[in-house]
């Protein structure tokens, strides 16, 4: 809405700008009835630049329009946002059990690939949550985005860790409650976003 205004007040401005030797004129000839009339070639200049700056009104709200378009529908970029978020929610609530089952690799899959992977492997310009983020202007979303960039990135790197656990020294033990907690933080994360938005 804000934006709107600000497009509504550029137009007017610029419109204003465009007709304003014109009613000097006019008002001029108002001012001094018994005065010579505006000669032709006056006249003539007046409607030249009005016709310009008719044609730079029209070239300026021809770009404004689609600035107008954009912020008029962020409800539906809103929505497909959302609904976005929910498929990663979906695409999450299997990770627990195949950790479980040590299926490594299949856990991996889901982390680093679309939807879930958006939220933290392939760059911010993808990043669902910061793109609603923007939408609304919402600082907390921002910060909502690097913790569950972190919780998935830290679910990730155990997982990934697992694969090799055997041939490292220690005491081989494979970590499953820790990934398991960060798939979970990072859904109840996703979740919340939801349910306020």
């Amino acid at each position: 809405r804000k934006e709107r205004s600000m497009h509504a007040t550029g137009l007017g401005f610029t419109l204003l700008l465009a007709i304003a030797p014109c009613l000097s004129a006019l008002r001029l000839q108002a001012k001094h009835p018994t005065s010579k009339r505006v000669s032709p070639s006056s006249s003539s200049q007046c409607n030249s630049l009005y016709s310009r700056r008719s044609a730079l009104l029209g070239a300026t709200a021809a770009a404004l329009l689609p600035l107008q378009a954009a912020t008029a529908v962020p409800s539906s970029n809103s929505d497909t946002l959302l609904a976005d978020l929910r498929a990663v929610v979906t695409a999450l609530e299997p990770l627990p059990a195949l950790l479980d089952d040590q299926k490594w690799d299949a856990v991996r899959s889901v982390l680093k690939t679309p939807p879930v992977g958006n939220l933290w492997n392939l760059g911010d310009s993808k990043n669902t949550i910061r793109k609603l983020a923007d939408l609304r202007d919402d600082v907390e979303l921002f910060e909502a985005a690097d913790d569950v960039a972190s919780a998935l990135q830290l679910a990730d790197q155990y997982t990934y860790d697992n694969n090799f656990i055997y041939y490292q020294p220690g005491n081989g033990k494979v970590k499953i409650k820790e990934p398991k907690q960060q798939v979970v933080l990072a859904s109840k994360l996703i979740k919340d976003i939801i349910s306020a938005n």
